[in-house]
């Protein structure tokens, strides 16, 4: 018993020590590369406009979440440079009649980014993942951005403990 609340109490103070670790930022600036952005609502395309201000708006608030927001703080600027739902996205089934919702695709995204601090030093910041095989979008990519998200995720880490 008393071990469990030691081991407890380590882990709640090793936790606040990485929280204090991390960085804030004053702001985040998201943008979609032009490429990408030139592919939304085309016949090529997996997604339209509604699916990258979505993600855009999604990555913006998992960086401010986990890296805190302060007037002080440095500046995010990223780029989403590639992005591969692991689903159909609600554009895909509306222009392919017959496509099911529950066909799996390689999921992914490619951020490029940077973060500028006070002083004007830039420290370039890029992260991309992809599902490895079609066996991680079928069973942990149920919705079409998870891995997306995921990436996002794994990229506000990244900037936090930065």
């Amino acid at each position: 018993m008393r071990l469990s609340i030691l081991l407890g109490g380590a882990l709640v103070a090793s936790a606040a020590a990485s929280v204090a670790l991390a960085a804030p930022v004053s702001s985040v600036a998201v943008k979609i590369s032009p490429e990408l952005q030139a592919k939304a609502g085309k016949r090529t395309g997996r997604y339209d406009q509604r699916d990258l201000d979505y993600l855009t708006r999604e990555l913006q608030r998992n960086i401010e979440k986990r890296a805190g927001v302060s007037p002080d703080g440095d500046r995010i600027e990223v780029t989403i440079t590639d992005l591969k739902p692991n689903r159909p996205t609600f554009w895909e089934l509306s222009e392919k009649p017959g496509l099911s919702a529950l066909s799996p695709s390689i999921g992914g995204a490619k951020l490029e980014g940077v973060r500028i601090a006070a002083d004007g030093q830039r420290t370039p910041l890029n992260f991309q993942r992809y599902d490895i095989d079609l066996t991680q979008s079928m069973f942990f990519g149920l919705t079409p951005w998870a891995t997306a998200q995921n990436t996002f995720s794994g990229y506000a880490r990244k900037i936090a403990q930065n």
